[in-house]
């Protein structure tokens, strides 16, 4: 098992509130428009911090669209949240599903 590094862990607690959550009903108008705000202010935070660690804005935006289709397709087969397999366990050539060591 990975430890986490104390700025790791620092990291994962700025971060933890960056949902800011629905702000108008479950069946609301806005509700989908706020939440793709949501997930872009999330997103370009992610491509910032994949810039500063040295991956291009391309390569990190491509990455993730095929990390967001193995979701979309993980979560249209079971939609509950704690479930979802890893990306890693849907990925083919991944050591865990060829029996590398």
């Amino acid at each position: 098992m990975e430890h986490s590094t104390a700025l790791e862990v620092q990291h994962s607690k700025e971060n933890a509130a960056m949902i800011e959550g629905v702000e108008h009903s479950a069946s609301g108008p806005d509700r989908e428009v706020e939440c793709q705000a949501d997930m872009e202010r999330l997103m370009r935070q992610i491509i910032t911090e994949a810039n500063m660690q040295g991956w291009g804005s391309i390569e990190a935006l491509n990455a993730m669209e095929v990390v967001l289709r193995k979701l979309h397709l993980t979560y249209a087969e079971d939609p509950g949240p704690g479930s979802a397999p890893l990306v890693s366990e849907l990925d083919p050539s991944s050591d865990a599903n060829n029996g590398a060591p």
